[in-house]
């Protein structure tokens, strides 16, 4: 059961920091055009993307054993790409209380803050981890993490893996945006995620044929929002295990969303100041453990 849901949480995680897909093929398109085919839209909202390279966001996850929320801001180029962001997750479910982190990426190392993690030294609170280490003991390629953290990533999937089920016009605090609304083969997903997740979370045993997703793209072709539904997969992949659901514990509104906003404004993302650094071990915290 613990594997199952922690391979579909992290899968959720992933998708919303956009860490999966291969690298896009540019295109170009008219304001406010609408798409009937993913291939088009990926290649839009990836050149204006790329054209403005900068965005703020926030982040709402609710995982039924794990909810978080965050914000934070990024810089989308490559293996240039660099992000800030805080979050607060709620662990109750699992007995484990409230937790905040703040988190850097950049330079091709993840810095993390836990100020309410045991055993943290106050006088060094940033906790370092190469990303290149933190792979090979994870076994997920976290060193893309860096250039796939652009939105449009989370998008990619789409490309090869979804269907534009329906379009209709809408808006996201305010700014007018057309909503897509996509069912992702999941099959097809695992496998271009790759790195072990298909193994973990057995998707042919759950009979999951799709997952259902929503994007909202401006009328310059940007990202402003991406919600997965994730409550089908999180209770299959509970079914799968062959134990019991938990007491106090629901998955039906399992779900993952990223907003986007003020594209194209200047930001600034520093790794923490160095006599505030410990470097992490091969599990990313000190010692590794």
């Amino acid at each position: 059961m613990r594997k199952s849901l922690i391979a579909a949480g992290t899968l959720a995680f992933a998708l919303t920091l956009g860490a999966c897909g291969e690298e896009t093929t540019s295109g170009q398109a008219s304001p406010g055009e609408t798409f009937t085919d993913p291939v088009s839209l990926v290649s839009a909202a990836t050149a204006s993307t790329e054209e403005k390279k900068s965005a703020h966001f926030t982040m709402e996850m609710n995982m039924g054993m794990m909810s978080s929320t965050g914000e934070g801001q990024g810089i989308f180029d490559g293996e240039n790409t660099k992000m800030a962001m805080t979050m607060s997750m709620d662990m109750s479910a699992m007995g484990q209380g409230n937790m905040d982190m703040e988190m850097r990426l950049l330079d091709n190392a993840m810095y993390m803050k836990m100020p309410n993690m045991p055993g943290m030294d106050s006088s060094k609170p940033w906790i370092k981890m190469d990303l290149d280490q933190a792979s090979g003991a994870s076994g997920m390629d976290m060193s893309k993490a860096m250039e796939q953290n652009d939105p449009t990533k989370a998008l990619e999937m789409l490309k090869d893996s979804g269907d534009i089920t329906s379009t209709e016009e809408s808006e996201v605090n305010g700014v007018p945006a057309t909503k897509y609304t996509i069912d992702v083969d999941v099959e097809k997903l695992m496998s271009q995620y790759g790195n072990g997740m298909d193994q973990m979370l057995d998707t042919k045993d759950m009979q999951l044929d799709t997952l259902p997703v929503e994007v909202w793209i401006s009328d310059e072709q940007l990202p402003l929002k991406f919600t997965m539904n994730m409550g089908e997969l999180m209770n299959k992949a509970m079914e799968s295990s062959g134990q019991p659901m938990p007491e106090g514990m629901n998955f039906d509104d399992a779900h993952v969303s990223m907003t986007y906003s003020k594209w194209g404004e200047p930001v600034t993302v520093e790794a923490p100041p160095a006599s505030e650094v410990t470097s992490g071990g091969p599990g990313g915290f000190p010692g590794g453990n």
